[in-house]
Parts: C-alpha cells; structure tokens; sequence
C-alpha cells in the first residue's frame, strides 16, 4: 500500500523536527548553503509529486462511481494499482540510478508519472484510469531521490534532511485532504489528474533548474538487493514483524479511503466537497493525540 507512503510517518517527522529546533536551535542554518537548496529543491519536488497523488485518495470512490464500467471491484484496483507498481519498480529505478545517474532516471520517473495521469485524465471508462494509476507508481523514485539526497548532503546533517522532507510530505498529505474534494467539486475527478500533470512538469522544472548536481554518485545500499542478505533478511523475526505492521498500518489506510468518503455520503449525507472538514478534524486531533506516544517511544 505505498500509495500513502510518508503520510503516517511524516507526520511523526513533524513532531521529530519541533523536537530537534528545541534542543538544537537552527540546526538548519548548520546546514551549509548547498545542502540547504537541496532540502529545499528535493522537498518542493516531493511534495508537489505527492500532493497530486494524495488528492486523489478522498474523493476516487465517490466520483470514479461516474466512470463507465466501474464498479467497487474495480474501483478497489484503480486505488491499489498505484502501490502494486511502486513495489515493483522501486528498487529497480534505485538500481538503475546508481548505474545512470540520479537525474536521468528521476527524468524517467517523472515522465512516466506524466503519462500516466494524462492517460488517467483523458480516460472515460474505469480500465483507462487502472491503466493510469499503474503508470502513476510506475515512476517509481522515491528511492532515487532518497539516494539523491544522501549525495547532496554531509552524513552529519542527513537525518535532519531526510526529516525535513518528511515533513514536506505530511504537510503535503494534509494540503491535498482539503484541496482534492474542493477540486473535485469543480472539475471533477479528471481535474485532479490533470492537476497531477502539471505538478509532474514543475517536478521536472525543479529537478533541472533547482536541484544541485552531485559530484559524485554513492552507491546507496538502500537502492540494490544484495542476494546472500535475501536470507537473512527473510529470517530476521524482528525485522518480519517491524515490515507487517507497516504493511498492515497502510492496508488499514488505504481502506479507509474506501469505505469512509462512501458512508459519508451515503448514509451521512454528507456532499463531497464538505469532506474535507471531517479529515481536518481528524487530522488535527491525531496529531495532537500522537505527540505523547512519540515521546514515550524516543
């Protein structure tokens, strides 16, 4: 279920940077010039890419009803094809990225994400917007821009930067609650697939105009599989139940976005441009109701 991948999270990177400016005041100034345009460049990058893919999470299954052949099965798979893709191309763009370069593949990626929501925008019927979401996970780099990021900044000051981006991300998660069903409302489920065209061309605007270019290429460990650890990973029991339940955490999300924006409608009442009051409300409340929890876990 990566289709909400950084959403959870994020939100913890929140709390985690509130922490670190109180107990380290302008640990970003730390930063050298550099690797302050590249948090900041990446950032914008990411959290353009994912505002797009996250409007579309509350209001699929109220308007995609609207598409010809649709029905709940197939709605389901529109959703999930998004992540079935990002699984399967993640690591292989990381790989290729270490051989090609970052940017080319990051250029690749955007390009396919591109097509895909222009494929989803213009389609009528349900198997076209499948067909779209599929190509949408399919530009796969997160792990690009991950590995870019480690390039780009000193490892002294990498976690800060990887936390600023997940706040980048959570910021953008909770901007696209609100935003997707007041789009919606007006232009339809197609106006936010034309919406995530054009976040992709300022992704590749950012990506050539404001993007720093490393001088050297690491070979990140995250981006490759290393055959004699498949075992070992597969036998660790700690590491198997750290994966079910984010997998599991995810799968409740996701379905969520399923069931709720219907029950809202329909057994509520409620239109689908009022929506986004109600993930408002409970985005705010569990952000204040995780703040303990994340302070007991660190």
């Amino acid at each position: 279920m990566l289709v909400l991948y950084g959403s959870i999270d994020s939100l913890k990177c929140i709390i985690v940077i509130e922490c670190i400016l109180f107990d380290k005041c302008g640990f970003i100034l730390l930063m050298i010039a550099s690797e302050r345009r590249a948090v900041f460049s990446l950032g914008l990058l990411y959290a353009s890419r994912m505002l797009g893919l996250f409007m579309v999470l509350p209001v699929f299954m109220i308007y995609g009803q609207n598409l010809e052949q649709s029905n709940e099965v197939l709605l389901g798979l529109a959703m999930g094809a998004y992540g079935l893709s990002q699984a399967i191309f993640q690591i292989p763009f990381g790989s290729l990225s270490d051989k090609y370069g970052r940017k080319p593949l990051i250029l690749i990626g955007l390009l396919v994400f591109f097509i895909g929501s222009v494929l989803a925008a213009s389609s009528e019927n349900i198997y076209g917007v499948i067909l779209g979401r599929f190509l949408q996970g399919a530009g796969a780099i997160a792990s690009v821009l991950m590995a870019l990021l480690s390039d780009l900044t000193s490892f002294e000051s990498r976690t800060k930067a990887m936390a600023l981006i997940g706040m980048s991300i959570g910021i953008s998660f909770t901007a696209a609650l609100i935003i997707g069903p007041l789009v919606a409302a007006s232009f339809g489920l197609q106006g936010i697939f034309w919406l995530t065209a054009l976040f992709a061309i300022l992704g590749i605007f950012c990506l050539y105009f404001l993007v720093p270019s490393p001088l050297a290429i690491t070979k990140d460990r995250n981006t490759r599989i290393f055959k004699d650890q498949i075992k070992d990973v597969l036998k660790n029991t700690e590491l198997i139940k750290l994966d079910f339940g984010i997998f599991s955490l995810h799968l409740c999300l996701t379905a969520l976005f399923i069931a709720v924006p219907i029950t809202l409608q329909k057994e509520l009442g409620m239109p689908g441009e009022e929506h986004w009051l109600v993930y408002l409300t409970v985005m705010v409340f569990s952000f204040f109701a995780m703040v303990p929890f994340i302070i007991y876990g660190e």
